[in-house]
């Protein structure tokens, strides 16, 4: 693990045309030890690096603190050689076992889960194509089902989950309109296992991209068992959640644990993307896929000590929309392009998604149709995926309730998600906030007023 610090360029080297451009401590040393990204041309590497520019991934390696340092090379002599990685396998059947259906909605236990106690929740209109056809009432049941699992998942003491809702049909989906809800690992209660986080995002946002899984292996005899396990489950009636499950009291000391290797794990995937756009790699430190299986005695602590999707400052600097009790902000943080991701938040304080009201269930269905609509008129081409962290476990740093809303883009997603999350690159500058809130508030408001136009009529 090198700071990453001057940008330099070699010139010409002794046998054949080699052209190196690094990012390391600046030492020539410290270059000969990094790994080596090789491309034939110019050219391989630019179309490699789609659709960020050459000097802005250099940029994102520089600045970084403490990641794995990385050089390009242009050698005219490359052949690529694959370094043998792990290969994703796919999800299967993720509407395998039916557990529990109503009028609109059939919950599943997928044949092969992503961690224990994952679930698929399918809409039984089988014309739904997106979130632009899913009725007021039939998101209001998808809201009380995922209640109704929490006060299920609290018996096995699962206390946070991932709720990912998707656009368009992923792999394993089997062409329906489905949401995925995504618990933390056992033993993960509360702590932030930062490589179960990596992969959770990987497998979320960039499903079919062919690269480096770090599985939680699960027995097909549990996997049995707990399909058995939630179809009594759902026949039952749970205790009711009560304050203590439904809030988080601030100030909050959040814990997160193996960051360093989060950190081999996404270096180990974007070496695999460059070697699959051509590029030879040289020097790639030993990895191995392996899923962390309990919490270290040294956890990394933040204490947070309010809200800030409740600050003025920060409501006026990120506010693009608001529509009744919900507000739409731009997302802080710097993302592959402008106007790619936003949240959806109510405006009263509530930390939890089981702690919305009907009123603010309803308007954020209509706000996240109205944005999606409009992310895909302004990114042609790309996906939409809502995705709400709802607990410390599972990455949630704000405990206000809000769905990040995210345009991407199945061909590139990979590489920028990847880049972004091992470099961090910062925040959004007040030109692109100024700029986001003009184009995209307006389109909104004109969204919105037609969604609830043909919601009267309907």
């Amino acid at each position: 693990m090198k700071k990453a610090g001057k940008i330099g360029l070699l010139a010409l080297l002794a046998g054949g045309l080699v052209t190196s451009l690094w990012a390391s401590d600046g030492s020539a040393d410290a270059a000969k030890s990094d790994t080596t990204v090789a491309f034939s041309t110019k050219a391989d590497l630019e179309k490699a690096l789609t659709p960020l520019g050459v000097e802005e991934v250099l940029g994102h390696i520089a600045a970084a603190t403490a990641s794995n340092a990385l050089n390009f090379e242009i050698d005219g002599s490359v052949t690529a050689e694959k370094i043998s990685p792990l290969r994703n396998p796919g999800v299967g059947n993720l509407l395998k076992t039916e557990v529990y259906h109503t009028g609109a909605l059939t919950v599943f236990c997928p044949e092969t889960p992503r961690v224990p106690h994952h679930l698929t929740i399918a809409f039984n209109r089988r014309d739904i194509k997106g979130f632009a056809d899913i009725t007021g009432e039939e998101n209001a049941e998808l809201f009380a089902t995922i209640k109704r699992v929490a006060e299920i998942y609290k018996t096995v003491s699962v206390r946070g989950f991932v709720i990912a809702q998707f656009d368009t049909p992923q792999d394993g989906h089997l062409g329906r309109c489905v949401v995925e809800l995504i618990p933390h690992l056992p033993g993960f209660s509360d702590v932030k296992n930062i490589v179960d986080k990596v992969d959770c995002n990987r497998y979320v946002l960039f499903r079919g991209a062919n690269i480096s899984p770090v599985p939680y292996r699960i027995r097909k005899a549990s996997v049995l068992q707990q399909s058995m396990f939630w179809q009594a489950a759902f026949q039952k009636q749970h205790p009711p959640l009560v304050e203590s499950d439904t809030q988080i009291t601030l100030p909050y000391t959040r814990k997160e644990s193996h960051q360093a290797e989060a950190e081999k794990v996404l270096f180990h995937q974007l070496v695999e993307i460059f070697q699959d756009a051509g590029a030879r790699i040289s020097n790639v430190p030993l990895f191995e896929a392996r899923m962390p299986n309990r919490v270290p005695e040294t956890v990394k602590s933040v204490t947070t000590t309010k809200c800030a999707f409740c600050d003025t400052a920060v409501i006026e600097r990120q506010l693009v929309h608001e529509y009744e009790d919900v507000n739409i902000f731009y997302n802080i943080r710097k993302g592959a392009k402008p106007g790619s991701c936003f949240l959806i938040l109510p405006k009263r304080h509530t930390e939890k998604v089981y702690g919305l009201n009907s009123s603010e269930i309803h308007n954020i269905g209509v706000v996240r149709k109205a944005l999606a609509e409009v992310i895909k008129e302004t990114h042609p081409g790309c996906e939409v995926i809502v995705y709400i962290q709802d607990d410390p476990a599972v990455g949630q740093t704000v405990f206000h309730s809000h769905e990040q809303v995210v345009a991407v883009d199945p061909k590139t997603m990979a590489l920028t998600w990847t880049i972004m999350s091992l470099y961090p690159s910062g925040y959004v500058s007040d030109e692109e906030m100024l700029k986001v809130r003009k184009e995209f508030g307006a389109k909104l408001g004109q969204k919105i007023k037609e969604i609830t136009v043909q919601e009267k009529s309907a």
